[in-house]
């Protein structure tokens, strides 16, 4: 019997094992076999907490290894709202017992605090960013800002994003050339200076979630370097609010707007390292636990 705990953060739903043993060594055929919904548990993903491996890279000790495999089996570097269920799930279950926590994941380590069921991880920053570029699409142009916050995001800015054919929109962005890895396709419209509607469409997922962490901070970095917002950002997904700060040095906007402006993708990144203290920060509850009598996918 393997025991598991079904949690949710923002509607991003997972499924959390503790496989510090070894339980589940094929954990792309066990996210196959279990995320698939109305058929299984159901989830996003499914999320393994595991015995750091390697040697330390880092002043920082990392606690516990997280990998998350997506319901077709890729596994994904980082998942934001995955990461803060990580963090209450290795508290609530003793496998840490301080508060502030740091974990290893394939886009580097994690930074975590845990305060009943919220959590806040501190990001690194962005390590690609294109804003305002054009790619083809369907024999059309469309200008999208591409960011990687652990994992790539392409951002669309529109003025209402309520009525959008997410599904139909977002295939011909997620698997076109200009991204060879692959990339996630968000949405956004601003609503202030310091708030912003999303809507996400995930790689591995291969439709639209109810949120997405990594695609909370591309938007409310892509928001702001283009001059809508400023830190703190409030994201509101459909599975709710999520809270992005971050800070900036220097007269970052016009940075951007100049380096637009003469196509310079090399500046570009230089800018996105100057995004500095990045934290997400929502609610990670337990929604129910259970057992899996066969654990084979």
């Amino acid at each position: 019997m393997i025991r598991f705990t079904k949690m949710v953060a923002t509607g991003n739903d997972f499924i959390m094992i503790d496989n510090r043993k070894n339980v589940i060594r094929n954990r792309a055929g066990f996210a196959r076999k279990y995320c698939q919904r109305h058929f299984s548990i159901g989830a996003d993903g499914a999320i393994f907490i595991e015995k750091q491996k390697g040697k330390q890279m880092s002043k920082d000790r990392a606690d516990f290894c997280m990998r998350i495999f997506n319901p077709d089996g890729s596994e994904a570097e980082m998942c934001g709202n995955g990461a803060r269920c990580a963090a209450v799930f290795a508290y609530r279950r003793g496998i840490v017992r301080d508060r502030r926590l740091c974990f290893q994941t394939l886009a580097g380590l994690i930074r975590a605090s845990v305060s009943g069921f919220r959590a806040m991880i501190g990001m690194e920053s962005p390590s690609e960013l294109e804003l305002q570029k054009y790619i083809l699409v369907k024999g059309k142009k469309i200008k999208v800002s591409y960011i990687n916050t652990g994992v790539p995001h392409t951002v669309l800015l529109y003025r209402n994003i309520d009525n959008l054919d997410i599904q139909q929109l977002s295939p011909p962005i997620r698997y076109n050339r200009a991204f060879p890895e692959g990339t996630n396709v968000d949405f956004i419209q601003v609503i202030n200076s310091h708030r912003i509607k999303m809507r996400t469409y995930e790689r591995g997922v291969e439709g639209e979630t109810l949120a997405c962490g990594t695609g909370a901070i591309a938007s409310a970095i892509v928001s702001t370097l283009l001059g809508y917002t400023q830190p703190p950002v409030e994201v509101l997904a459909l599975g709710g609010m999520l809270r992005v700060h971050f800070k900036n040095t220097g007269n970052i906007v016009e940075e951007v707007r100049r380096a637009i402006i003469n196509t310079r993708q090399r500046e570009q990144i230089f800018i996105a390292q100057k995004i500095r203290d990045i934290y997400l920060e929502g609610e990670a509850r337990v929604v129910y636990e259970g057992e899996i009598a066969d654990e084979r996918p």
